[in-house]
């Protein structure tokens, strides 16, 4: 039996970014998502969480009890190490204090 909140599904096919996805990891569910540029983008390193069809996804809900705590946990660090507060600070400093650099910027 399903409890609420163990997973976010998401059927959009036109995402800009995956804050969705993200949200989703960083609260310690599972997330399914169709193809398209927000997921493209967050689930390369955890491709299980494309849905390919209906069935896939009914089968991966039927599966979702063999999901363990590592898995959620290994999903969270790949999205922590690439989108957390701090590495999205320091990405963002280091190109604001290389902008200057560029005569034709």
């Amino acid at each position: 039996e399903l409890e609420k909140y163990d997973l976010v599904t998401d059927f959009s096919l036109n995402h800009s970014f995956g804050m969705t996805y993200l949200e989703a990891i960083f609260n310690g569910k599972m997330i399914f998502g169709m193809k398209n540029q927000g997921s493209n983008e967050v689930f390369k390193e955890i491709p299980y969480s494309y849905i390919n069809s209906y069935e896939d996804l009914l089968g991966k809900i039927k599966n979702l009890d063999k999901i363990g705590i590592d898995i959620l946990q290994k999903n969270y660090d790949i999205m922590y190490s690439k989108y957390s507060r701090e590495v999205i600070a320091d990405k963002f400093i280091k190109y604001i204090s290389t902008k200057g650099d560029n005569k034709n910027d």
